[in-house]
């Protein structure tokens, strides 16, 4: 696809390099923003922005613009520090671990269908109505930005945000211990009262 576009080896390098660099800064900015938003808004805004990228793949017209594209796609996928913070503050310790098995699962799939779909989707050539082309090269930003359009819906319908501050394990922690403290005092202050 790059090669198609004019870019170079070393250009192609760059496209490879800006996916990571874009992970990179997104997952700590988009956990920050968990911490201080919740994951509903972030999920929204950073499938927002894959989306976009992988349109921005499928249209691309320029090597720069792959470049930006999969930036922007790296970035988004920074949200995969987010979605182990969600299960962890929405499980409680016997559902944590069944639930993480789940995701890494999910993820190892990922990354076995993923290369095989695109090797499918390679065969594919078609040119649609308005000049829209659908081969080899565009078709996986095309199929990827329609599983991420069933995402944000998915992330619409189904995620909740909940207080972290009022949920969060060492809050509750000390709301028990002071009630027992609590307690504590209140029977001592009885005993004090009643007669030996």
């Amino acid at each position: 696809y790059i090669h198609s576009l004019g870019g170079s080896k070393v250009f192609f390098g760059l496209v490879v390099t800006s996916y990571s660099v874009g992970q990179l800064a997104g997952n700590p900015l988009l956990e920050l923003w968990y911490t201080r938003r919740g994951a509903r808004e972030v999920y929204l805004a950073s499938l927002s922005l894959c989306l976009g990228g992988n349109i921005l793949y499928a249209f691309a017209e320029s090597k720069y613009s792959l470049l930006v594209a999969r930036t922007v796609i790296g970035f988004s996928s920074g949200n995969g520090s987010v979605g182990s913070a969600y299960a962890a503050h929405n499980t409680n310790d016997y559902e944590r671990a069944r639930v993480f098995s789940y995701m890494t699962v999910a993820q190892v799939l990922g990354f076995i269908v993923g290369p095989a779909t695109a090797s499918g989707l390679s065969l594919l050539h078609l040119d649609l109505p308005g000049g829209i082309r659908v081969d080899q090269y565009t078709a996986p930003g095309f199929f990827y930005a329609l599983l991420v359009s069933v995402s944000i819906v998915m992330v619409t319908t189904m995620v909740e945000d909940h207080p972290l501050a009022a949920d969060e394990p060492g809050v509750e922690a000390k709301s028990a211990t002071e009630s027992e403290e609590g307690d504590a005092v209140e029977a001592t202050a009885v005993e004090t009262k009643v007669p030996g």
